[in-house]
């Protein structure tokens, strides 16, 4: 497993477990504690442990003397990230969409609602670039050793 397989399973492994994390403690707080579901979306907090996929380059870093990009990997990582911020913007369109729909021509929505727009985009872009950049590397065998 290269350098690049090795980050994108971090970043999946973290971005599920903030999602897992932050499920669990909204349904906690909206159903087992009976409180409305505004309340209950202070359980997304839990979403902050995100920022880990930030240090994903810092734990897996190069090894001394080995090449870290070939034009292969330079390719596949052009393309996982052309996969990520298209589906960060598919993200962004969805939910500025959705949102009109709901609320209408001259309806207003809480500006708490922004950072969590800008949240979820994030989330998209890293989530489609793991997947882009493991679907690449798992299609067929790349003649590594086992």
């Amino acid at each position: 497993m290269n350098r690049a397989q090795k980050i994108a399973w971090f970043n999946l492994v973290i971005i599920l477990m903030c999602l897992l994390l932050s499920g669990i403690a909204v349904a906690l707080v909206a159903f087992v504690a009976e409180r409305p579901l505004r309340l209950a979306l202070g359980g997304l907090g839990f979403m902050g442990i995100i920022g880990f996929t930030g240090l994903s380059p810092l734990l897996f870093r190069k090894a001394k003397g080995q090449v870290e990009f070939d034009e292969r990997d330079h390719l596949y990582s052009m393309r996982a990230w052309f996969a990520g911020y298209c589906s960060s913007y598919l993200f962004f369109v969805v939910v500025c969409m959705t949102t009109w729909f709901i609320y209408g021509f001259k309806g207003t929505i809480s500006v708490n609602v922004l950072p969590l727009t800008v949240l979820g985009g994030y989330v998209a872009l890293i989530l489609a670039h793991s997947l882009a950049i493991l679907w690449q590397y798992g299609r067929t065998n790349r003649g590594e050793k086992s």
